[in-house]
């Protein structure tokens, strides 16, 4: 009987230990890193990162091992990643429903196993890859700036020259025209 009692004491003692020192809140929030400006939003369930105008709902983390953001802060390129547990088709949703509010138009999308949705705003175009893995679902946000303010696509002639067009390398190192 004595064993049984102490057996329960140190169960519920063990508990209450991991009660206490649980947080949902911080499991929630992104955490504060020195590469990245993050803000809140009022509402609380987004906040910004690298990309001032891209949300990110609160559920996702964004991984900097894998991320590469550059330029200035006004005219930024790359790549966040975008890590948590949310199942894919509601972190679809989400860039769906608020693209639009920060003065994005959707231009193409691919809903599937993997989803990809293609956005454009004056200057620049955002392709955003959502993938469910088992454990924890993957966004990747690729920002692409444009290469004048016509917004043209980028011309022949301004590919650089290092590299033939039209040539490619053979397997054994002979290029081909």
């Amino acid at each position: 009987m004595r064993f049984l009692t102490s057996c329960l004491a140190i169960t519920l003692a063990a508990s209450l230990c991991g009660c206490a020192m649980s947080n949902p809140s911080a499991v929630d929030t992104p955490t504060e890193n020195t590469q990245t400006t993050e803000s809140e939003n009022n509402d609380g369930g987004i906040y910004f990162a690298d990309f001032t105008d891209i949300p990110i709902p609160k559920e996702m983390s964004v991984d900097h091992q894998k991320s590469l953001v550059i330029g200035t802060l006004s005219r930024q390129t790359g790549v966040l990643v975008l890590t948590g547990r949310v199942n894919a088709p509601s972190l679809y949703r989400f860039y769906y429903d608020t693209m639009p509010g920060q003065g994005f138009t959707l231009r193409g999308f691919f809903k599937h196993a993997k989803s990809l949705m293609i956005f454009e705003k004056q200057g620049k175009d955002v392709i955003i890859l959502v993938d469910e893995g088992t454990i924890s679902t993957t966004a990747e946000i690729w920002v692409v700036l444009r290469s004048d303010t016509n917004d043209t696509p980028l011309q022949s002639s301004s590919i650089p020259k290092a590299i033939p067009q039209n040539s490619y390398s053979t397997s054994n190192g002979n290029s081909t025209y």
